[in-house]
């Protein structure tokens, strides 16, 4: 296998092991609490074909989904359990791609959360494939600082269909709404945090007459979107030299942003430069103590600590399997 191969192999490895953590399935309490609160949405459109998504319930008769699962819709419905309610669409934040539903469904709201933090486990919940309720397990990638809330980059899957679930804390509390990923899924899934649907719900009473046509923000073209996304979408390719100079445009723009300075260091540990990658990701924890997946990094490319305990075996095992590839 070639030197690049073997890199690539590598950062994909590092990357889905998430430091080499095991996530639990939700307890019986909680999976019964996101079953209860997520509901598939069926849109008839005037062409006659049928959309399937999801939606999560956040008020009294108000569900949260996503406007694109609602496009062109002239009929729409939400189902659980061989049960369904007409549901008509009271309020919309376009550029978010957040929807709000009024249906008179008869069970309690879902409470919301916004305290996350990079590497903390997270449930995915919803009707991937407009099949049946689904949970996937993962944890926080990256918290993007976008219009006054940061969106959240997760490895938990989910698959056209779940589009407008639920992600969950471990405790149930919703954390923000499944919106979209890249082709190649692994990390780079995306969800709008539960501040803007928070938002969207305090003023509900404030109906919206938009365009079906309006785009949301990761939608626009390329050069466009926020730099997180642009970043995201070069790492998904493994062009690091083009991730390298989007990250360094980004931090130019944002120096204390801590997810630019983890682009830098990612982009050159694929491309041997050690020392430019140690001084990136120190620079994360200089802005972001507790960024768990920078640690990662730092201890990968600079194990000299003492690790302690069990653990040591498990990240010197990881080491050893870094080191060929590193200069």
């Amino acid at each position: 296998m070639s030197r690049s191969k073997t890199l690539c192999s590598v950062i994909a490895y590092f990357l889905s092991t998430c430091g080499i953590v095991a996530f639990a399935n939700p307890t019986p309490g909680v999976f019964s609490k996101l079953q209860s609160a997520v509901f598939k949405v069926s849109t008839e459109r005037s062409s006659g074909t049928v959309q399937v998504g999801s939606a999560v319930l956040v008020a009294q008769n108000k569900l949260v989904t996503n406007c694109h699962v609602l496009s062109w819709a002239k009929k729409i419905q939400v189902l659980r359990d061989g049960e369904h309610w007409a549901a008509k669409l009271i309020a919309a934040d376009r550029e978010h791609d957040l929807c709000l539903l009024d249906a008179a469904v008869p069970f309690a709201a879902m409470k919301t959360s916004n305290q996350l933090q990079i590497g903390q486990e997270v449930h995915a919940a919803g009707f991937p494939g407009g099949g049946e309720f689904n949970v996937s397990c993962g944890m926080v990638r990256a918290l993007h600082e976008h219009d006054a809330a940061k969106v959240i980059q997760t490895n938990a899957n989910f698959a056209p269909g779940a589009s407008g679930g639920g992600l969950f804390d471990v405790e149930g509390n919703l954390v923000g709404i499944l919106t979209f990923r890249a082709s190649r899924g692994g990390d780079f899934h995306f969800v709008m945090p539960a501040q803007w649907v928070d938002a969207l719900v305090a003023r509900a009473d404030a109906k919206q007459s938009e365009s079906n046509s309006a785009n949301a923000f990761y939608q626009r073209g390329p050069g466009k979107q926020p730099y997180f996304l642009q970043a995201a979408a070069l790492e998904a390719l493994q062009d690091w030299p083009g991730l390298l100079a989007v990250a360094q445009r980004w931090n130019s723009v944002q120096t204390d942003n801590a997810e630019s300075w983890m682009a830098i260091g990612k982009a050159c540990v694929a491309m041997s430069k050690k020392e430019q990658a140690v001084s990136a990701f120190r620079q994360v924890l200089e802005l972001n103590a507790q960024h768990s997946l920078g640690k990662d990094w730092l201890l990968t490319l600079e194990p000299s600590k003492p690790c302690g305990g069990a653990a040591c075996a498990e990240t010197q095992e990881f080491l050893a399997f870094m080191e060929p590839v590193l200069p």
